[in-house]
């Protein structure tokens, strides 16, 4: 599947930081991780973790699908309102869904701590902004569900954002709890923890054909070799559908840039992750070395010729609404790119069993800190754990 095209300045930045080599003969382990994203890394650090034989393996090179693209807004908030998701599924549930997400960026945060990980991870609060006038009420809504719920956050009103941006805005959520990284340099420095740990790294090793045996399972590749294993996990982001008989989420394209380096004192309001209740929205981030990630002004399809021949015309909106935003910032592309995301009805992944194999299918806007969640839910999906919390992320919720 094409995934993206343009420049990814991760990937251009970095290149790849190591390379692993394509498994050229038969191999057996006890779970095989199909996905060398940072979904599945964080997968296959998490099942190492709890004590189980990995392999790895992606038909690319590891981190050079979505991951490389990915501008890495990492916040608790989906990009379905809690007060959409309690209409959906009841109040409850919908504020367990949030909690979880909320621990997972916490847990992240730790993990990369405690790793000592390079990856430009910074803390940042979020400004979520009402797009226009009729937004406030629902922005108000969800700002006292939430109050309610125990998060932490505040309602900013028109003079409040003012006071503290070049722009003004009916209201916005002022959150804490979120943070920002590059997801490239943790899906490699993950990369080689989980080597260190005993996983099995494969690159160049594309799966094309699963069977089932006496109870276990032989993943045939396109080097025609074998993988036989007791478990299998699929983590392959968005052509993770490819093994599904049915189709669970809509394929759209979305656009990015990041600028050239501007000045600190260029930066905004404590240089927050800004988005909007406008959908498709825009958002905003900064980078370690002061330049300036815009992304949004998705489209509800995938054809990677017509998402390709857009990109011109959007990077050109895109740097409209920016300027528009931030009028005496010196902004100028430097690396635009395109990209593919799904987009499931409610904004949640999907993390689940399905004829046998597990799915981790961390969609939408949050698919870092989807990762991160899996990661533990599927040991216990392996470990035969009866885990409530993955009720919320079954096919069939």
């Amino acid at each position: 599947m094409n995934l993206k095209s343009g420049y990814p300045y991760w990937l251009l930045k970095h290149g790849l930081p190591n390379t692993y080599p394509s498994l050229k003969k038969n191999h057996k382990c006890e779970v095989l991780v199909i996905g060398g994203g940072i979904s599945g890394v964080l997968t296959a650090y998490h099942l190492t973790k709890a004590g189980m034989e990995v392999t790895q393996v992606d038909g690319r090179h590891f981190g050079t699908g979505s991951t490389c693209a990915s501008t890495a807004l990492i916040q608790y908030e989906t990009d379905r309102h809690l007060t959409d998701l309690a209409e959906m599924y009841g109040k409850d549930k919908a504020i367990k869904c949030h909690e979880l997400t909320l621990t997972a960026v916490n847990d992240l945060s730790k993990l990369i701590k405690l790793h000592n990980i390079e990856c430009e991870f910074k803390n940042r609060d979020s400004l979520y902004l009402a797009s226009t006038l009729k937004d406030k009420a629902k922005l108000t809504r969800e700002y006292e569900a939430r109050l309610e719920a125990g998060f932490e956050l505040e309602l900013w009103d028109k003079a409040k954002i003012e006071s503290k941006f070049p722009f003004s805005a009916p209201a916005a959520i002022w959150s804490k709890n979120g943070a920002e990284l590059n997801a490239l340099k943790l899906t490699y420095a993950l990369l080689k923890i989980n080597s260190r740990l005993g996983v099995s790294l494969f690159d160049g090793t594309r799966v094309v054909q699963i069977n089932k045996t006496k109870g276990k399972y032989e993943a045939t590749t396109n080097h025609d070799t074998k993988i036989q294993c007791r478990h299998i996990v699929i983590a392959c982001g968005y052509e993770s559908e490819l093994f599904l008989q049915n189709k669970i989420s809509s394929l759209n394209s979305t656009y990015a840039l990041v600028s050239e380096p501007v000045l600190p004192s260029d930066l905004w309001y404590r240089s927050c992750l800004i988005w909007e209740t406008a959908r498709p929205y825009i958002y905003m981030r900064t980078t370690s070395d002061n330049r300036i990630v815009v992304g949004g002004k998705d489209e509800p399809f995938y054809n990677p010729k017509k998402r390709d021949s857009l990109l011109n015309k959007k990077t050109k909106d895109l740097t409209r609404s920016f300027v528009k935003k931030f009028p005496t910032v010196p902004f100028f592309p430097e690396f635009t790119w395109t990209g593919t995301f799904a987009e499931t009805k409610d904004s949640l992944p999907y993390i689940d069993k399905y004829r046998g194999l597990i799915y981790v299918m961390g969609f939408g806007g949050n698919g870092i800190t989807y990762s991160q969640m899996a990661g533990k839910l599927v040991a216990d999906i392996i470990k035969g754990k009866n885990n409530p919390d993955l009720e919320l992320f079954a096919f069939n919720r």
